[in-house]
C-alpha cells in the first residue's frame, strides 16, 4: 500500500491503518524527541498532538506528496520546536535526524496503536466547535487570539475555557474507556 493509501485509509478511521502509521512514525518521533530533550512522555504526547494535526488534514482538500512517516515526522518536529521555544525562550539546541532510522520502542506497539486510535474516536464525538479549536490550536499552531477572533469569542479567556472544557472532555471520554 503507497503512502496515499494510508492516508486515505486513516482518514476514514480504520484501525489497521492507524496501527500503521503508529508503526512507521512513532519511533523516529520519539527519537528526535528524545535527542532534544524530551521524555518518552512528551514523545507520546507530541505523537499524539501529530495525529491530531493528521487528522486535521482529512478534512482538508489534501494529497500526500511525500512518505507518511516524513510528514508525520515533519509534524511533529514542529510542534515539539513550538513547545521548546514556548519552555526554553532564551534559545535552544536542536539536533535534526537525517535519516529515517528505527530504534527500539518501550511500548507495547500493539497497545499503544489501540490507545491512539481511541484519542480520535473520541475527539470525533466533540463538538464541531471543539475539534475546531483544537485543530486551529494544535495543527494550524494559530494563537488563541487569532482564534478567539475567528470563531467569535469575546477574548482569549473566553477560548481557554473553551479549549479545557474540551480536552477535560476528550479526557473524560477516554477515562470511560479505562474502566
Amino acid at each position: 500500500m503507497n503512502h496515499q493509501e494510508l492516508f486515505t485509509q486513516f482518514c476514514s478511521g480504520t484501525n489497521k491503518s492507524v496501527e500503521q502509521v503508529y508503526k512507521s512514525s512513532f519511533s523516529t518521533v520519539e527519537k528526535l524527541i528524545l535527542k532534544n530533550s524530551g521524555t518518552k512522555k512528551d514523545a507520546e504526547d507530541i505523537f499524539q498532538e501529530a495525529l491530531i494535526a493528521l487528522l486535521g488534514y482529512c478534512k482538508k482538500d489534501f494529497t500526500l506528496t511525500i512518505p507518511l512517516p516524513g510528514f508525520v515526522y515533519s509534524i511533529s518536529r514542529n510542534l515539539w520546536l513550538r513547545n521548546l521555544k514556548k519552555n526554553k525562550p532564551s534559545g535552544i539546541t536542536f539536533i535534526d535526524i537525517e535519516e529515517y532510522t528505527v530504534i527500539e520502542s518501550p511500548f507495547n506497539e500493539k497497545d499503544d496503536s489501540r490507545k491512539f486510535i481511541k484519542i480520535f474516536k473520541h475527539i470525533n464525538r466533540l463538538p464541531e466547535k471543539g475539534r475546531q479549536i483544537i485543530k486551529d490550536f494544535y495543527i494550524e499552531g494559530k494563537s488563541l487570539d487569532q482564534i478567539a477572533e475567528e470563531l467569535g469569542y469575546a477574548n482569549k479567556e473566553s477560548l481557554k475555557v473553551q479549549k479545557s472544557k474540551h480536552l477535560s472532555t476528550l479526557r473524560k471520554f477516554l477515562k470511560s474507556d479505562e474502566k
